[in-house]
């Protein structure tokens, strides 16, 4: 109710009590709630419209600058992630479902993101507050021109349609769509580990491979939106099949499913990724070596893309947290051992620091450049997300 009024114009916290018909205590609880919250603001110094009378001009109030909340939409290969945000971070809720089959089940996962966002608008309606934007990231090759996956067998249930149409359709309202691995490039430069720094490569480990690439400050997408596919360079000849058609592609050795894989038969027990996460935290020498080996096998392929792009840094993230670090020594061994001297000794290999939150942080990043608030970008900090997420 206040929103709305505000959403009028200026006015002031008596004005708002009559016109409101609440109570001047309970306008001034909603309204200390709406300043903490970013989405009103004090602005001293004037009277409102209409009004006459000596001394001091009260306080008025109006919506901060960029008033509005912007959703970003991250489908992972068995998760899905939504959150929204305004643009100082003083509101920011982020929910996750789990055992979801989104690569082969696209209307099912759609229609469960499709529920959470319109909670969100419906919330956002409550309170009077416009929604600028939505981004969903799909773990797959996006094709920009057409909105649509850029192969037919990498996720086999999403062939048929633009989803970000589909979506739009659901939650009447538009969705613009971006590939996770360069979301999570978006989110490691926005707040983790690509903070400042012009040139890099984003490497997204998890049950698929993928690199995002910022030059100049910038995501780089290539041609049509495919750069940085990394996880399907072939890398062994005559190697396993992999999901996209190809034998002895990157994904086939070093997708955290395969690492998991490798470690099985040291144990007696099933093991899944959380499992390998947990052995390398505690210094299993399996758990080590295969972290450690996959790392060298993604630093070969690396070392070409370092070789053309020249980058200041390659980081590495995605779902395995605090395990990344044998991963990310063994990048930094193939580097140096394979690169160009003048390359290898440029590029500093660091760890993202975001995990597996970076895509749907960077989703809330494209989706503020999409909206079209002031300003050159949000005036988040990292550590907004980390203390608000719930």
């Amino acid at each position: 109710m206040i929103v709305e009024r505000l959403s009028q114009g200026p006015t002031t916290r008596p004005d708002l009590s009559r016109t409101t018909g609440l109570s001047k205590t309970t306008v001034s609880t909603l309204v200390a709630e709406l300043i903490d919250e970013g989405l009103v603001e004090e602005r001293a110094g004037a009277r409102p419209e209409g009004s006459r009378g000596r001394g001091r001009p009260a306080v008025q109030l109006g919506l901060t600058a960029g008033h509005g909340w912007v959703v970003g939409v991250d489908f992972d290969h068995d998760r899905l992630r939504v959150a929204y945000a305004d643009q100082q971070a003083a509101t920011f809720e982020e929910q996750m479902l789990t055992d979801l089959d989104i690569a082969t089940a696209a209307d099912s996962a759609i229609d469960a993101a499709a529920d959470m966002v319109l909670a969100v608008l419906r919330r956002a309606a409550d309170r009077g507050v416009p929604i600028r934007g939505v981004v969903m990231g799909i773990p797959g090759p996006l094709d920009v021109i057409s909105g649509t996956i850029g192969s037919a067998v990498m996720l086999p249930g999403w062939q048929t349609a633009a989803h970000g149409e589909q979506m739009a359709a659901r939650i009447e309202m538009p969705v613009a769509v971006e590939n996770d691995a360069n979301l999570a490039a978006l989110g490691e430069l926005q707040f983790g580990a690509g903070r400042g720094v012009g040139d890099f490569v984003s490497v997204k480990v998890g049950t698929g491979i993928g690199a995002g690439l910022v030059l100049d400050g910038r995501l780089y997408r290539g041609a049509r939106g495919t750069a940085g596919e990394i996880g399907h360079v072939t890398v062994e000849d005559g190697g396993r099949v992999c999901r996209c058609g190809g034998r002895g592609c990157l994904e086939t050795l070093v997708s955290v499913p395969r690492l998991v894989a490798a470690l099985q038969p040291a144990h007696a027990r099933p093991l899944g990724r959380d499992d390998l996460v947990a052995l390398a935290i505690q210094g299993d020498p399996g758990a080590t070596r295969v972290l450690a080996d996959a790392g060298r096998t993604i630093g070969r392929v690396l070392v070409d893309l370092c070789t053309n792009l020249n980058p200041d840094a390659v980081i590495v993230c995605g779902d395995l947290g605090d395990a990344l670090e044998p991963l990310v020594d063994g990048v930094r061994e193939s580097v140096d051992r394979y690169g160009q001297p003048g390359m290898s000794s440029a590029v500093e290999v660091r760890r993202g620091t975001l995990g597996s939150r970076a895509a749907i942080l960077g989703a809330l990043v494209r989706a503020h450049e999409l909206s079209g608030l002031p300003g050159a970008g949000p005036t988040w900090a990292p550590h907004d997300f980390g203390r608000k997420s719930v």
